[in-house]
């Protein structure tokens, strides 16, 4: 058979797509293991809206509380609900909100041996862009927001507020305008936070933000957190290496920022069912999430510090490790690879 340029090019293509397919199914089975863990780390986990509605008791709050302390998860972002147009949020009942912040000074006074609770409060805020109808640009839909964020935290008694605006196509002016007036009207010290969609290179920016966006975010935030999940990647070397540029590249940006602005990166723990259709499962899980962090903690490490540095490096503390999405979704199959390739490793042990 003679090979005509038009047959070769065909077995490429064929041979290319054969290696592709080898390496979707492969890789996840043959791949190692590398880097390691931050030195100071803070896991944490996005909790569901059950305890804010009173459809769950203290009671149960305190066994899940139970459940992840002993996997080593120590911040806790409570779903509070979405605000609406104007602003304001659907409260559900206050006593139950109220019931979260007792909590959390309950523990100051007992210091349980079994739990412990950082509660945030997780506050939704959908624009046009994510199918919602909030605009942060309006001062007025900013300032009762704002007015949400004190009731959640002087009168529930939230440990701090995560504005969670989707889709936020950068580091925009109205998004920082909103975390200045948040810290500007909450007790000195409370800490504010926003998510953010993940870092993204250039050709695929419009669905990630820059080394700038990172850095303008954290001249006025006390921590970010990354979503790194809902990416659109199929292949699971192609998400892993999209988990490690997080830990870079927001590093990077964080650490010419003017304060000292730390960041989780948010990993999935929820399947192909009732999930966007940028979300595949067999590239984006746990399993895969938790090697990119790993190595790009290793190359972190290693670009912080030159043969000439002294001390911690620049991006020391920055990174304060995984945020798992959701404590609803994670299974015991994925709690056993959480303890195996990040709380092991984390405390140098065994599970608590």
């Amino acid at each position: 058979m003679k090979l005509t340029r038009g047959r070769i090019i065909g077995l490429s293509i064929a041979a290319l797509l054969l290696a592709l397919a080898a390496d979707y199914a492969l890789y996840p089975r043959f791949a190692g293991i590398g880097g390691d863990v931050p030195m100071l780390p803070m896991p944490g986990v996005w909790m569901r809206y059950w305890w804010f509605t009173g459809d769950r008791s203290p009671e149960e709050l305190e066994a899940e509380l139970t459940k992840l302390w002993s996997h080593g998860i120590q911040e806790h972002h409570f779903c509070v609900g979405q605000v609406r147009a104007d602003g304001w949020l659907e409260r559900g009942h206050p006593d139950a909100a109220r019931a979260i912040g007792a909590m959390y000074e309950r523990q100051w006074d007992s210091m349980p041996a079994d739990w412990v609770i950082n509660p945030m409060a997780w506050v939704i805020v959908l624009n046009e862009r994510a199918g919602g109808d909030v605009d942060i640009a309006d001062p007025q839909v900013r300032a009762a927001m704002v007015e949400e964020a004190v009731w959640l935290v002087e009168e529930a008694g939230f440990h701090g507020i995560q504005w969670d605006w989707e889709f936020a196509p950068d580091a925009t002016d109205e998004l920082l305008a909103l975390v200045r007036a948040t810290k500007a009207a909450l007790p000195f010290g409370t800490p504010v936070s926003i998510t953010t969609p993940p870092w993204m290179p250039w050709p695929l920016r419009r669905w990630g933000w820059s080394e700038e966006d990172f850095r303008r975010a954290g001249a006025e935030c006390d921590h970010l957190y990354v979503m790194c999940y809902d990416t659109g990647m199929v292949l699971p070397r192609a998400y892993v290496w999209l988990v490690r540029q997080q830990v870079i590249h927001v590093a990077k940006g964080l650490a010419e920022a003017p304060q000292h602005c730390r960041f989780h990166v948010g990993v999935p723990t929820y399947g192909d069912e009732n999930s966007l259709p940028s979300h595949h499962a067999h590239a984006e899980n746990l399993r895969m999430a938790l090697k990119g962090l790993r190595e790009g903690e290793d190359v972190l490490d290693r670009i912080g510090h030159t043969p000439h540095s002294v001390g911690r490096g620049p991006y020391f503390g920055l990174f304060e490790g995984p945020a798992i999405f959701a404590n609803w979704t994670t299974d015991e199959g994925e709690w056993r690879t959480w303890d195996e390739l990040w709380l092991e490793t984390q405390w140098g042990g065994e599970a608590r």
